[in-house]
C-alpha cells in the first residue's frame, strides 16, 4: 500500500506523477488498486476524486464509479459534488450514471448483506388499494426498480427523499411522517393484482429490513441517484428551476406517472412532480389522500390534472424550515402549459 499525503496540493502532485508515469510506460493505471490505497491512506473521498481527475488517471465517470463502488453510499455526496465542480454541467448525466453503477457494484461485494446475497439487493414496495399488504418487487440493480415497475396500475407515484434529508431534522421528520401515512392509511382490498383503476405508491426499500416501519426500510441512498437523474432529464426539457429544486431541496418529492417508470422515455409523456419541502407534516395525510383515489378510465393527463386540482385545493401549512416559496406542484410533459402551480 502506498501512503499518500493529506495535504491537497501534495496529494495531487503524488497522484499526477504516478498516473503520468503509467502513461509514459504505456501501462494502464490500476484504478481499483489506486483508489484502495487512497482510502487506506485516509484520504478524503472528495480530495481523492479531485486528485484522480486532475491527474488524468481515468475518465471522470470511471473515477467516480470506482470511488463509489469502494466507498459506498457515504462517499456519494462528496465525490459527486467535487466531480461536477471540476467537470461542469455537461458531465452531469455521465456522473449520475457512474454513481448508480458504483452503488450497484458496492451492493454485490462479499461484505454485502445476507439478503443481498441470498436474493435481490433492492426492492420496491407497492402500496395500493389492490394489495392486502405492501407488495414487493426485487431487482439486481437500483435503476431497474424505477425504470421497470410492475405494469398494470392506472397511476404510479414514486417517493423520492430529498437532498440532505438525513442531515436536516425537519426534513427527516417530514419524510418519516409521509411514509407513516402511506404505510398506515392507504386502503387495501386484498385482491393483490394491479388494476388500471388503481393508484400505487412506490417506495424503494432494503429487502433485509422488511418488517420494520417503512421509514426504517428505506433511505436516501435508494433514491438519490435517480433523483439526480430525473433532475438531468427535467433540465433537458427546459425546466431549470424544477431541476434545481430536485437537486438541492430536502423534499420529499412525489412523482406521479401514468407509466410504470420514473423518467419518461419521451419528452411528451406527462408527469406531476410534487415538492413537499415546505409542507407542514400535519397536512401530509391530505396529500396522500388526494393522490390515492380511483383512477378514471384512460387517465393519463386527465388523471394527473384531477390530482393537481385536488392538491392545489388543500391547505398546506407551510413549514418555515422548508421554505415553501410558492410553487410546489409541477406539471411536466404533454399538456404542461402551466408547468408550476401554487
Amino acid at each position: 500500500m502506498r501512503l499518500y499525503s493529506q495535504d491537497a496540493e501534495d496529494l495531487q502532485e503524488q497522484v499526477a506523477a504516478l498516473c503520468q508515469a503509467s502513461r509514459s510506460s504505456q501501462e494502464p493505471v490500476a484504478l481499483s488498486s489506486l483508489v484502495s490505497d487512497l482510502y487506506a491512506s485516509g484520504v478524503e473521498p472528495a480530495d481523492a476524486a479531485e486528485a484522480l481527475i486532475l491527474g488524468g488517471c481515468a475518465s471522470p465517470e470511471a473515477i467516480v464509479l470506482e470511488l463509489v463502488a469502494q466507498g459506498g453510499y457515504s462517499v456519494v455526496e462528496a465525490v459527486t459534488s467535487r466531480a461536477l465542480l471540476l467537470g461542469g454541467a455537461e458531465t452531469e448525466r455521465g456522473i449520475v450514471a457512474a454513481v448508480a453503477a458504483g452503488l450497484d457494484r458496492a451492493s454485490a461485494t462479499p461484505d454485502a448483506s445476507a439478503s443481498a446475497q441470498d436474493g435481490f439487493p433492492y426492492a420496491m414496495a407497492y402500496f395500493s388499494a389492490r394489495s392486502g399488504a405492501a407488495a414487493l418487487a426485487g431487482a439486481d440493480a437500483l435503476n431497474v426498480l424505477y425504470d421497470d415497475a410492475t405494469p398494470g396500475f392506472g397511476l404510479y407515484t414514486f417517493v423520492l427523499l430529498g437532498a440532505g434529508v438525513s442531515k436536516q431534522e425537519p426534513a427527516r421528520v417530514r419524510a418519516g411522517e409521509l411514509l407513516r401515512v402511506i404505510e398506515t392509511y392507504v386502503p387495501r382490498d386484498g385482491s393483490g393484482s394491479p388494476s388500471p383503476e388503481a393508484h400505487a405508491f412506490l417506495v424503494a426499500v432494503h429487502p433485509e429490513r422488511v418488517g420494520l416501519p417503512l421509514g426504517d426500510q428505506t433511505g436516501p441512498e435508494l433514491s438519490d441517484p435517480v433523483r439526480r437523474r430525473l433532475a438531468t432529464e427535467v433540465r433537458r426539457l427546459g425546466l431549470g428551476v424544477l431541476a434545481r429544486r430536485l437537486e438541492t431541496r430536502p423534499g420529499p418529492f412525489l412523482v406521479t406517472s401514468p407509466e410504470p417508470r420514473l423518467v419518461p422515455q419521451g419528452s411528451g409523456s406527462p408527469r406531476l412532480v410534487i415538492d413537499l419541502s415546505g409542507i407542514g407534516k400535519a397536512y401530509l395525510y391530505g396529500v396522500v389522500d388526494a393522490l390515492d383515489r380511483p383512477v378514471p378510465p384512460g387517465a393519463n393527463g386527465v388523471g394527473l390534472a384531477a390530482i393537481q386540482r385536488r392538491l392545489l385545493a388543500l391547505p398546506r401549512g407551510d413549514d418555515p424550515s422548508g421554505a415553501a416559496g410558492g410553487s410546489w406542484v409541477f406539471r411536466v410533459g404533454r399538456g404542461a402549459s402551466h408547468r408550476a402551480a401554487r
